[in-house]
């Protein structure tokens, strides 16, 4: 009886280490801009083909399991870019990449892109299928505006044509784009 006591035990304390370790990457992905519950390797296998930034594979290589969750070839006519409009000042800072993305053309030639203000949203991509549901959701934190840009290129087929309603350009995003940092 105490060898099964014992043995149970140890089961007990092997399942907390993984959950931790998961937990623990799990934050480490978030920060990288990746959910690692749901991505899978094949998405990273494919991300060279359409992204030249091998620091952004790497991560994404530690961040994906190998079970298949999502159909990597979806497109998209809408997209949502959801952040928190107070984080605006530390943009530039914190996720160049995107600050830069905003202050260029990204309005002109994704006319499918809205962006919505969500408290304390970290800037998140969220694909809609036609319903307006979502369906596929990308943190972009650490991404560079080149990155972003083939990304959405690949993602979202209205790229060109009639703007969508409501894909324009906030007028809290207008006003700090237009301001000299």
């Amino acid at each position: 009886m105490k060898m099964r006591a014992a043995w149970g035990l140890v089961v007990v304390l092997a399942l907390a280490l993984v959950m931790a370790h998961g937990d623990e990457k799990a934050a480490e992905c978030d920060a990288l801009g990746f959910d690692a519950a749901t991505l899978s390797c094949s998405s990273c296998t494919l991300l060279p083909t359409f992204v030249h930034d091998e620091g952004l594979v790497a991560d994404c290589r530690k961040c994906c399991s190998e079970a298949e969750t999502t159909d990597d070839n979806r497109v998209f006519d809408h997209a949502r870019l959801e952040m928190d409009k107070s984080f605006m000042m530390a943009l530039a800072y914190y996720h160049p990449g995107l600050y830069h993305f905003l202050k260029g053309s990204a309005f002109q030639h994704f006319l499918g892109l809205q962006v919505v203000d969500k408290s304390n949203m970290k800037p998140t991509l969220v694909f809609l299928d036609a319903s307006g549901e979502p369906q596929l959701t990308t943190q972009l934190g650490g991404w560079k505006e080149e990155t972003i840009v083939e990304y959405l290129e690949t993602k979202l087929t209205n790229k060109a044509g009639k703007p969508i309603k409501g894909a324009h350009m906030p007028k809290w995003l207008r006003a700090f784009i237009d301001k000299k940092h």
